[in-house]
């Protein structure tokens, strides 16, 4: 569930830094999903709406661009997580 803003805009970043909360609680284990392009294209949604330190973001989008890309990525978010799972599920699967 993300915030909407009154203009409509859907504000996903604390969703997102939750996710990447959980996702250091076992970064080693995600370096399996990070090592492959198409990983990296799943989890780009989230990543997207991250900033370092100094307030950039880390999706190397412009200030001017920046507002349609957080749009875009925050749209595909909720295609993007369930290919994660989907993910993980298959691997746990070989597991058993």
């Amino acid at each position: 569930m993300f915030w909407e803003r009154d203009d409509g805009n859907v504000v996903a970043m604390d969703w997102c830094e939750g996710f990447m909360d959980a996702y250091a609680l076992r970064k080693d284990q995600w370096g399996e999903l990070m090592a492959t392009e198409a990983g990296q294209d799943l989890i780009f949604p989230i990543l997207a709406h991250l900033f370092d330190n100094d307030g950039h973001s880390l999706s190397g989008a412009s200030k001017a661009e920046l507002p349609a890309m957080l749009d875009e990525a925050a749209s595909l978010i909720p295609v993007s997580v369930p290919k994660i799972y989907t993910f993980w599920q298959a691997k746990r699967s070989k597991l058993q």
